[in-house]
């Protein structure tokens, strides 16, 4: 666990505000922690709060004030975008162990679950409320011990869980009620919230209420689309849809400015249900959309906005479209899949119109109606045009080979097999800087090794050429070089290549030899080096040499 919160911390001074590289002056060194709280308080929101943030951090690691370090780091959680936050929070963890304090170890990992809350990591932030749990339930801190279980109760909400969330929030409100009037207000919210999932109407109606009072008179403007839109809810369940209507209208923009797409896939469903039970189907269609288009998005989807999906599918079975109606079959499978597994317990009692066994049915029979005359189309028009094309490019590219083998061939045979190296009477040349008599006499045992046919011994090498020649492998290759004006290796290739194709030419029964009888014949040591080097010397593969040669024979017979 230490070794993560390490890499968090160097990961958040790489990719985030740059904490070291901030100078101070002697003013600002002299300043306590009091006085850095206090001006951080005034240019929070502001590009210049770093500055003291970072002297804050410094400081207090300086004088290993672990709670200042924690605190310091808490601040900059409210100072960086959403992205960036849990960065922060695992430092601010960090901090918090090092103080060996129970009460500050739990409170870090609390506000650590809100931060993964917030970002709608739900899972990560019950298991963080739960550690913070573990760690305050051992302190006497009320404040922190409610603020958990109000937080418990967020997750308990989003998983379901709807009676355990109201007891959780139930608790929370008589403790705040004159505790804290703005945590009492969410308390209340959530209280209706759950009463409306519980299809409790009349509560969640009263506690909204009291909440939107008590919100307008503290000036809590932050929760009130929140409220409002909770009590279209209410109002739908009630049947006042034209009422609904018109309070989702009235909200909806406001939601959209705070971006809070969770918020808004509740209030695009609702208005989207308002209009289809009051028989305007088509005008229900894009709100569910939209609900859709946020999951795809925002991979946000909550088991009550299901039955938008399930309303589409019908909307399109009715009308006969099943290219619209296979396309939100899939999407809500899709959606399936996630809600199982992140709703474990709401996709087991959830009533589904359409249950993945219906679904999956539909869509392979709509796919199977849609696709099947399209789909042989397609494949035989796919087949045919592939072996065109494959039979096109083989056919052009044997055609082009054989054709450039043809010229070779031609060449060769006008060239007399091969135009051969002429050997080079002796000359004394200083640029060699070797003895000329050696230049000689290497030269004349070359003319040799040429002429006899000394060259098709296999294995042959460099340096026992040239003791046999009674000099050295570095005068050797460079007589052969400059010379034949090619090295050892491929003036050696050169002359058994040139060999064994004078010898197709006039002994026909070599034309029956295979390759590797061939490469045997011409000193090669493979079958694989013989053809390399006959098709780098004639541009052709040897079996093409021998077909032309059987061609050109019979016709002169005929």
């Amino acid at each position: 666990m230490r070794l993560q919160h390490v890499l968090a911390c160097l990961t958040m001074l790489s990719v985030t505000i740059p904490l070291g590289a901030q100078q101070h002056t002697d003013t600002e060194l002299a300043l306590d922690y009091s006085q850095l709280k206090e001006i951080i308080k005034r240019k929070s929101g502001t590009g210049e709060v770093w500055q003291y943030l970072t002297l804050w951090i410094s400081k207090a690691k300086k004088e290993k004030e672990y709670l200042q370090e924690f605190n310091a780091y808490k601040s900059c959680i409210y100072e960086v975008v959403q992205e960036q936050k849990a960065v922060y929070a695992d430092s601010m963890l960090y901090a918090a162990e090092k103080t060996q304090r129970n009460e500050i170890i739990g409170s870090a990992y609390l506000t650590r679950g809100i931060v993964y809350y917030s970002s709608k990591q739900h899972n990560k932030a019950l298991e963080n409320y739960i550690m913070a749990n573990r760690y305050i339930a051992t302190t006497d801190n009320q404040y922190l011990r409610y603020k958990t279980k109000y937080n418990m109760g967020l997750i308990k909400y989003y998983l379901g869980y709807y009676n355990e969330a109201l007891s959780l929030f139930a608790q929370s409100t008589d403790y705040y009620r004159n505790q804290h009037q703005k945590a009492y207000i969410n308390s209340l919210h959530n209280l209706a919230l759950c009463h409306s999932q519980l299809l409790n109407v009349k509560e969640s109606a009263r506690y909204t209420n009291l909440a939107l009072e008590l919100a307008t008179k503290n000036g809590y403007h932050a929760i009130l689309p929140h409220l409002t839109l909770l009590k279209a809810v209410n109002d739908f369940e009630y049947g006042a849809y034209e009422r609904s209507l018109k309070t989702l209208d009235s909200v909806t923009p406001k939601l959209t400015r705070s971006e809070d797409f969770a918020a808004l896939a509740v209030a695009y469903y609702y208005t989207g249900l308002n209009y289809w039970n009051t028989n305007r189907r088509a005008r229900a269609l894009p709100w569910f959309e939209k609900v859709d288009r946020i999951a795809l998005e925002h991979h946000y989807i909550r088991p009550d906005l299901r039955r938008g999906f399930e309303l589409l599918i019908t909307y399109y079975q009715q009308e006969g479209n099943q290219v619209k109606e296979l396309h939100y079959i899939k999407r809500l499978l899709a959606i399936d899949r996630i809600l199982e597994s992140d709703f474990k317990y709401l996709s087991s009692v959830i009533h589904r119109q359409y249950d993945t066994y219906s679904l999956t049915a539909s869509r392979d029979r709509i796919q199977g109606e849609l696709t099947r005359e399209k789909k042989m189309r397609g494949i035989a028009y796919i087949t045919l045009s592939g072996i065109t094309i494959v039979f096109i490019a083989v056919v052009s590219y044997q055609v082009m080979i054989k054709r450039r083998y043809k010229r070779r061939f031609k060449l060769l045979m006008e060239n007399n097999t091969k135009e051969k190296d002429t050997p080079l009477k002796p000359v004394v040349n200083k640029s060699l800087d070797i003895n000329p008599e050696v230049v000689e006499s290497v030269l004349s045992q070359l003319e040799s090794f040429e002429n006899e046919h000394l060259f098709i011994r296999q294995d042959i090498r460099a340096d026992d050429l040239a003791r046999e020649f009674g000099t050295n492998y570095k005068y050797l290759t460079k007589i052969i070089h400059h010379y034949r004006q090619k090295n050892f290796t491929v003036y050696l290739n050169e002359l058994r290549v040139d060999y064994i194709v004078q010898q197709l030419q006039d002994n026909p029964r070599l034309r029956r030899y295979n390759n590797r009888a061939l490469a045997g014949e011409a000193g090669f040591s493979t079958t694989q080096h013989f053809v390399r080097a006959f098709g780098a010397r004639t541009g052709m593969p040897p079996t093409f040499f021998i077909r032309e040669l059987e061609k050109q024979t019979a016709k002169k017979k005929s």
